[in-house]
């Protein structure tokens, strides 16, 4: 599977919608930085 930096896989958008209700900022970037820690494991 090819990645680009830009890309952004939907399921993190979808997290992301989820949680954006009464959330923070910072909140929503923790979501996403450990979206991608648990995504890119393997190095």
């Amino acid at each position: 599977m090819k990645r680009t930096n830009i890309y952004i896989p939907e399921e993190l958008i979808k997290r992301l919608k989820a949680i954006s209700q009464g959330r923070t900022l910072a909140a929503m970037v923790r979501e996403a930085i450990i979206f991608y820690l648990e995504h890119h494991e393997k190095t």
